[in-house]
């Protein structure tokens, strides 16, 4: 059994939870492991703007976010495929029981691109349950 955990700060904090809770209660000692490819999708020069901001310098690349998302390569950031194969690096380079603790985007995109669903779809349904995309403000 392995826990494996985002670099970001809440997602480590919950993967020690979870380690602590493990060793109070069943006295099973298993320490969180930081992986890096479990890091959020990189929002590159988007990050912290709003989707008008970003689109008053990048309009082109904004359009075809929301338009095709697996298509774009954002500026200084990376793609949805470059996500997908992180995340997938982990999860099949394990062979027995574990748990990832990471925030929504790696493991979401992993397995529904693992499964054959399509981005495009995908990134509809999640700007559907949340008002900004990731990594964007409102």
């Amino acid at each position: 059994m392995a826990i494996y955990s985002s670099p970001l700060s809440r997602a480590l904090d919950t993967g020690q939870a979870i380690a602590d809770h493990l060793v109070r209660s069943y006295q099973i000692n298993i320490p969180v492991q930081v992986i890096s490819d479990l890091a959020d999708f990189n929002f590159g020069k988007w990050e912290g703007l709003t989707p008008e901001e970003a689109r008053q310098h990048w309009p082109e690349e904004i359009e075809a976010w929301y338009a095709s998302p697996q298509t774009v390569h954002i500026p200084g950031g990376e793609t949805l495929q470059n996500l997908r194969e992180r995340a997938m690096n982990v999860i099949e380079a394990e062979n027995g029981s574990f748990m990832i603790v990471t925030m929504n985007d790696p493991v979401f995109y992993a397995y529904r691109v693992g499964s054959q669903r399509r981005l495009s779809t995908i990134k509809a349904a999640q700007e559907n349950a949340s008002p900004t995309s990731p990594g964007m403000k409102q």
